[in-house]
């Protein structure tokens, strides 16, 4: 709110913004409630030619992205002349976010075959999500096979991603494998086998990992309760 305050006094007091200014102020606009300063400060930047800026151009897409405003973005983002790994992982976020699930993993073959990017931990993250919301389970073996490719295989993080969308692609099997994998099984890695067995209608793995896990010395959550308490 401060930066947006003053951003508003600069044009009260005829100061012509920058660069600079304008990164300030589009990083500093991340709801809805300020999606229509987001696109006054947008008409501006295309006014004054700064969205060839390569940062300015990728800023404007994730203003876009924050404020849940995705056709806006996509728009943004197709005018920019280059986009690093890191506008398209915003890009796939937002549509996984807003539930886009296919349009997500559309995006993430466009990056790798029209900018030739690698994809990095976060886009990872997104596309797997993307999978097991969708569940497209021969997609999510092939960015797995990718993670692996890439070096990504022991990341603890990247290895909950995979339970989920193991469990929510209905592979239980794949999942528990994952699982098993893990050197240390944290809530969230429980609460995913978990709720995979449970939305099978295996009620009987569900009490048994829900015991197990507590002997391992882990309190359950709500998330865990929520699973439990179908069984």
């Amino acid at each position: 709110l401060d930066a947006i305050h003053l951003y508003r006094k600069l044009h009260y007091e005829d100061i012509r913004p920058d660069k600079v200014t304008f990164l300030c102020i589009l990083k500093a606009i991340s709801s809805d409630s300020f999606l229509n300063m987001g696109k006054m400060i947008h008409h501006e930047i295309l006014m004054r030619q700064v969205e060839v800026d390569a940062v300015v151009g990728s800023t404007v897409v994730h203003m876009y992205v924050k404020c849940g405003c995705m056709e806006d973005a996509e728009a943004a983002f197709n005018k920019l002349q280059t986009r690093n790994v890191v506008t398209w992982n915003s890009m796939i976020a937002g549509h996984v976010s807003h539930g886009h699930g296919y349009s997500a993993l559309e995006l993430y073959s466009r990056m790798q075959q029209q900018d030739c990017l690698q994809p990095e931990k976060v886009t990872f993250l997104y596309t797997l999500k993307a999978c097991g919301n969708t569940g497209l389970l021969e997609q999510g073996m092939i960015i797995h096979d990718q993670l692996i490719h890439n070096g990504f295989e022991w990341d603890a993080e990247l290895k909950n991603a995979l339970i989920d969308m193991y469990a929510k692609c209905k592979s239980m099997s794949e999942a528990q494998k994952m699982f098993n994998s893990v050197h240390i099984q944290d809530i969230v890695a429980w609460n995913s086998l978990i709720g995979g067995y449970s939305q099978q209608g295996q009620y009987e793995h569900v009490i048994g990992l829900f015991q197990d896990m507590q002997k391992g010395g882990l309190i359950p959550d709500k998330v865990t309760c929520s699973y439990t308490l179908k069984a």
